[in-house]
């Protein structure tokens, strides 16, 4: 069984440089049943990890800001980090990064996994 170690070193070398960025589906509009997931356990933080890494990576000016850290200012957060289970009869999973000022980017993973599928900007 890997080490939770060997696990954030495979994530944080993951090459995510050529992720689709899809037309469609939308996050916020296209799963209506998705389901919140609350539970943070290792997983849920790895695809937290994974999905800001894979934004950071393909998003252009955005993935610049938020390397640098412009959506934390002293200590409030001016983004948000979502987990979703779409609940469209797969068991994909939908990461959602919002900033408090309309920009947002969803993450697809494959499955309950640290497989990405696929980005979309929401805004």
């Amino acid at each position: 069984m890997e080490t939770t170690k060997s696990i954030l070193s495979e994530v944080l070398e993951k090459e995510l440089t050529n992720l689709p960025i899809v037309e469609s589906p939308s996050l916020n509009e296209d799963f209506p049943k998705k389901e919140l997931l609350t539970d943070l356990n290792e997983l849920r933080l790895m695809q937290i990890i994974l999905a800001r890494k894979a934004i950071i990576e393909n998003s252009g000016y955005i993935g610049d800001l938020i390397k640098m850290g412009d959506f934390l200012q002293g200590d409030k957060l001016l983004s948000k980090w979502k987990i979703y289970k779409l609940n469209d009869g797969s068991d994909k999973i939908g990461v959602l990064w919002s900033h408090f000022d309309d920009d947002s980017w969803s993450v697809f993973f494959k499955g309950d996994n640290l497989e990405i599928e696929s980005l979309y900007y929401e805004n």
